[in-house]
């Protein structure tokens, strides 16, 4: 067996072919071990795209809604506005049913305070007297 510590001894082609196939053999493992941390870049690579995309996706839908709140204002007033018109024209409406109907208007609470003086007035005394009870 060769002395591997001994520097004086000869080299010979088989001593050399054995290291290179070594050499060979550790320099397969490293491409090996490269490729697969390629792999694993491009996977995380991909990743990172996938997710810069989701967030200008996010950012897009995030500008419409501020542009949508921004408006919301607007739109309610808008809409108040055009209740308040509706029911300007419904009270004028009630108001020009008839000629001479703002008077009716005006002398409605007098006639519905009579009208609750007969509904809801007490019985007279002579009328309660009559009644039997069972």
């Amino acid at each position: 067996m060769p002395n591997h510590d001994d520097m004086d001894a000869p080299v010979t082609l088989r001593t050399v072919r054995a290291f290179e196939q070594k050499v060979d053999l550790r320099l397969e493992k490293v491409e090996q071990r490269f490729e697969k941390v390629d792999q694993q870049f491009e996977k995380v690579e991909q990743q990172f795209a996938e997710v810069r995309e989701q967030f200008v996706e996010v950012k897009t839908e995030l500008a419409a809604l501020r542009r949508d709140v921004a408006q919301l204002p607007v739109d309610l007033a808008r809409h108040a506005n055009a209740i308040s018109e509706q029911l300007r024209s419904d009270i004028r409406a009630l108001r020009d049913v008839e000629p001479g109907s703002t008077a009716e208007l005006q002398t409605l609470p007098r006639r519905v305070a009579k009208l609750e003086e007969r509904v809801f007035a007490p019985s007279p005394p002579a009328a309660r007297a009559g009644r039997k009870r069972s």
